[in-house]
């Protein structure tokens, strides 16, 4: 067997994605679309255990997205509060549907030239010379390939991306978040008018948040709800009820979902690998897949692929550009949206109620959150609307700007060039706004 130094010629120009979700697919279909040779490993799911997940987008975004996967192109967006209060706002989002969407891009994808490899789970990355040159499978057979793409949402490869600030590779469980995602059919009399044709974000769950929808035409009611970061399981299963009544809970089709919730990583890439979509926490939670943000982080490699497509494999400097573009676009973006849900989990639904009433959280949150924008305004100061804001929610709020003031400003100066002493000083930085007891903890 050659060792990666000796790679055969043909595997030096070979891309290789592992993991056929919506970030592996988007991402191969946009590297063969450019000229690169690109392999994509996938692991069937069998279609009983299909997931059972709807997607919000953007208005905008939904409109250029195939029609065969919208469920609705455009939606009313409502606030719902403790006791049912409901805020209306003029926000308007698209639905989409997850499987559906997959499927459209895996078309795309065969039609770009991507080989696709139906095949066991990865297990984690083959290595050799101090670089990743593949990946090894639970059934003991490995695939080589110049550069591999972690994209299996679980980061089974990232144990070879250097640093202490990744826990082996593994999200421990505080970093994760079951999220389960419902879809009930009652029938027609028992849906309520207020359901039907619009979304709603549910702040009103004590110690949870949620988002459930029904299309203008009636039909299933979609729901996707979570207990927060480190929740159990059985917690976030009892939140279901509250959202559709015991009956409808019951008899509701459910899949739970472990995602990670953990920040954007501060390094993307190392020599011949590069992590992507959830394995790199470039996703929201309670949201789904970052449509946008896939995009972007699509397009950053697609730039770098006369790099990756070389004479040699690519190393960590070749990767910089694509990994530094992911992070000045979306990384803080996304960053600041795990402060700001970890904060939002912390508050009482009294608490929330307050936070929207004010003005801090405005009425168009939902739709901040779809497009990508802060839930927290930069603009609403805690003096606005002074009497309808309890005082002690001031220094925590307080604390929640800064931090997000600071991780804007890291992210928008993230090193411009390939320096390992100034990406150790900026990562550094970063792990003193996420650190416990430090300014994110």
């Amino acid at each position: 067997m050659l060792p990666c130094g000796a790679m055969p010629q043909h595997e030096i120009r070979t891309i290789q994605v592992v993991g056929g979700g919506l970030a592996g697919t988007a991402i191969a279909a946009g590297l063969a679309r450019s000229g690169a040779s690109v392999r994509l490993l996938y692991t069937a799911t069998p279609r009983a255990s299909e997931p059972i997940r709807w997607l919000p987008a953007p208005r905008v975004r939904a409109r250029t997205l195939p029609p065969s996967v919208l469920v609705e192109e455009s939606l009313p967006v409502d606030i719902l509060l403790a006791g049912e209060h409901r805020v209306e706002t003029t926000a308007r989002i698209g639905l989409v549907d997850h499987t559906r969407l997959r499927a459209a891009w895996r078309s795309r994808a065969r039609a770009a030239g991507v080989r696709f490899v139906e095949c066991a789970p990865a297990s984690g990355p083959v290595r050799a010379m101090g670089r990743t040159c593949g990946v090894r499978l639970t059934d003991g057979t490995t695939h080589r390939a110049s550069l591999t793409i972690d994209a299996t949402g679980t980061g089974v490869l990232l144990g070879a991306l250097p640093g202490p600030w990744l826990p082996g590779g593994r999200v421990p469980s505080a970093d994760r978040e079951p999220v389960l995602f419902a879809r009930l059919s009652p029938p027609p009399d028992r849906v309520q008018a207020s359901w039907v044709g619009r979304a709603q974000l549910v702040l009103g769950l004590q110690g949870g948040l949620a988002w459930r929808c029904t299309p203008r035409a009636g039909g299933p009611v979609l729901v996707a709800v979570t207990a927060g970061p480190g929740a159990v399981r059985s917690r976030t299963e009892e939140l279901l009820a509250p959202l559709v009544g015991s009956a409808a809970a019951s008899a509701a089709a459910t899949e739970l979902r472990w995602l990670p919730c953990r920040r954007p990583l501060d390094g993307l890439a190392a020599d011949g690998l590069l992590a992507c979509g959830a394995a790199a926490g470039l996703l929201d939670t309670l949201l789904g897949c970052q449509i946008d943000a896939l995009e972007k982080a699509t397009d950053a490699l697609i730039r770098s692929v006369p790099a990756l497509t070389g004479e040699r494999p690519p190393s960590t400097a070749s990767l910089f550009d694509a990994s530094r573009t992911v992070q000045r676009c979306v990384g803080g973006i996304l960053a600041g949206r795990q402060l700001e849900r970890r904060w939002l989990q912390t508050l009482s639904p009294a608490g929330r109620e307050s936070m929207v009433l004010s003005g801090v959280l405005g009425p168009d949150a939902w739709a901040a959150a779809i497009d990508g924008r802060p839930l927290v305004p930069r603009n609403v100061r805690i003096r606005a609307r002074r009497g309808q804001l309890p005082p002690s929610h001031h220094p925590a709020l307080r604390k929640l700007r800064s931090d997000l003031d600071a991780l804007r400003a890291l992210h928008a100066h993230h090193p411009d060039a390939y320096d390992m002493f100034a990406i150790d000083d900026w990562q550094v930085r970063m792990e003193s706004v996420f650190a416990p007891g430090g300014r994110g903890g």
